[in-house]
């Protein structure tokens, strides 16, 4: 990945750069890539197409706030996505030599497993050692076995709404901050109190 963490993909002795940030991103090129071979285009025009995708607000697209740099994930998330996502801000805070903040919302639409899948997540993320993790919604339970380890690097709110003016007082401004959550949990709203 680059500074931007965004990454060189290497094909058919070409590089290019996506535009969007995450690794999850160089998985999703090369799935195109393929299918664009199954279809019959031309692979080097498909290749050389991967530099002008755009990709629709909240789905990784960072942000710079004076010293805080935003990445703002917040249209989806489910397991493989969160998981990619977090690597992918932990990478960028290592490389940048800065604090890395998560938060996450609920990730919806994963029936009995729910809390399972919620759980793992949260102790991937724990794993970690985040500055600072924000968790609404059903994260919130999640994170509950944490609670000491993080002590006052954890904010637990009911929703973005609650949780936002406690996550701008919590910031010291210079962190990788990742937003993650389905799209039903609005999390976005946390940019407002973030500019």
């Amino acid at each position: 990945m680059d500074e931007e963490g965004r990454c060189r993909l290497r094909w058919l002795g070409r590089e290019v750069v996506l535009p969007v940030f995450g690794l999850h991103q160089a998985e999703n090129a090369m799935i195109a890539l393929a299918v664009a071979r199954e279809v019959g285009v031309d692979p080097l025009a498909a290749l050389q197409a991967l530099p002008n995708v755009s990709i629709p607000g909240g789905r990784g697209r960072v942000l710079h706030v004076a010293n805080l740099t935003i990445i703002d994930d917040t249209y989806n998330a489910n397991p493989g996505s969160l998981r990619r996502a977090v690597e992918s801000a932990a990478w960028l805070a290592r490389e940048r030599g800065r604090p890395l903040a998560v938060v996450v919302g609920t990730m919806l639409e994963l029936g009995s497993e729910s809390a399972k899948l919620h759980a793992a997540a949260a102790a991937d993320i724990v794993r970690r050692e985040p500055a600072l993790v924000g968790a609404v919604g059903e994260f919130a339970a999640s994170f509950a076995p944490y609670g000491s380890r993080l002590g006052s690097r954890l904010l637990v709110a009911a929703d973005a709404a609650e949780l936002g003016p406690r996550l701008k007082a919590a910031l010291a401004g210079n962190e990788v901050l990742l937003l993650k959550a389905s799209r039903g949990i609005a999390l976005e709203q946390l940019l407002r109190h973030l500019s």
